[in-house]
């Protein structure tokens, strides 16, 4: 398997575990409805996330 492959498995399993599986179909679908909107909401969030887990 590609390492790359390893990585975004590594980092779906740690965003369910994160946030759980209801909330990231929820957040998927937003992204859907909103379009470049929705995706730059979700993106801000887990700047925010990854910004308090590391301080």
């Amino acid at each position: 398997m590609k390492e790359n492959t390893k990585k975004r498995k590594k980092a779906r399993v740690g965003m369910e575990e994160a946030l759980g599986k209801q909330e990231i179909l929820n957040q998927m679908y937003e992204i859907y409805a909103k379009g470049k909107a929705g995706f730059d909401v979700y993106m801000k969030e887990m700047g925010r996330m990854l910004y308090c887990k590391l301080n």
